[in-house]
């Protein structure tokens, strides 16, 4: 986008956003909700506007209009949440912009709590937040944990809130404290059913698996305690042709290995197979043998 451009999608992003704060006469709400629908429609558009770190059309966007209708407000804050996920890497660094831009959107979702679309997008901004490096204790301050599981839980036949909320909850679980927030609020009985309920859902399968990775890594006991390991057993089997999948369900065998003995040759035949059929693919080829290496290390190499 050219600087000249940049600097009028900008202004139009904000002038948007000052429309949805006043009072709706001749249907000014509606045409607003309009042009921001279209303006958000032009991915550079959005990343432009996001790159400079500037938290405050995000906010902007956050704040609820007292004239404004329900459904509007959602637009505004599916819209802001969008700008923060562009923005995540700029945002992240600067601990003070990250808890307050983190504890808006956590507001917006609890006041959009049984909005689905709401939950989706306001879990993607805080997972690419997390993902990008915010500060843990930030996001701990700000709930933002609790408000993830809070969605999960809330739409469990929602593909998208399940994949992207899990998707958040892996991210911020790198961090033990948080894992272990997390784990006392029962996430990985949250992941697990997320699998159930979604078997074949490529992005859920892979979003648990990770959740299920990072607490084994902190918690191993709690994993090996639970049914989770013949849930990422039937991943891994289910989803052979999802690379991040298997690279997922075999980072928790990583991690459980350390604990317990993983028998390692009920994965490999089939995986070979599969590596044998698609021969021609050099990205399963690669990830395949990532996941052999893998494996390998986990168990006695002459069972296999």
């Amino acid at each position: 986008v050219p600087p000249v451009l940049s600097r009028r999608y900008r202004m139009a992003l904000q002038a948007t956003t000052e429309l949805m704060q006043e009072e709706d006469r001749f249907g000014v709400h509606e045409a607003a909700r309009s042009a921001l629908t279209a303006l958000l429609k032009v991915p550079a558009g959005v990343a432009e506007a996001a790159a400079t770190g500037d938290a405050s059309l995000s906010l902007g966007l956050l704040e609820p209009a007292p004239q404004g209708p329900q459904d509007a407000q959602a637009d505004q804050a599916k819209a802001a949440c969008a700008l923060i996920s562009h923005a995540a890497q700029s945002l992240a660094p600067n601990a003070p912009t990250a808890n307050g831009v983190a504890s808006a959107v956590v507001d917006a979702m609890l006041r959009h709590a049984n909005d689905e679309q709401v939950q989706i997008s306001g879990c993607k901004a805080l997972g690419d937040l997390a993902g990008a490096g915010a500060g843990a204790q930030s996001l701990q301050a700000s709930s933002v944990p609790l408000a993830v599981l809070a969605s999960v839980r809330q739409f469990p036949s929602s593909e998208r809130v399940q994949q992207e909320g899990l998707t958040a909850a892996a991210n911020l679980c790198e961090d033990a404290m948080i894992t272990k927030q997390l784990q006392n609020e029962g996430i990985v009985f949250a992941a697990l059913d997320a699998m159930r309920g979604h078997r074949w859902a490529n992005g859920v399968q892979t979003a648990a698996c990770r959740v299920i990775s990072a607490v084994a890594r902190h918690l191993p006991e709690t994993v090996m305690d639970s049914s989770a390991m013949d849930e990422v057993t039937q991943a891994f089997h289910d989803h052979l042709g999802s690379n991040a999948t298997v690279a997922a369900a075999v980072s928790v065998m990583h991690e459980v290995s350390r604990k317990k003995e993983i028998p390692v040759w009920k994965f490999i035949p089939p995986l070979v197979d599969h590596m044998v059929e698609f021969q021609e693919n050099p990205d399963i080829q690669l990830e395949g043998v990532k996941a052999l290496s893998s494996l390998l290390t986990m168990g006695r190499v002459e069972d296999t």
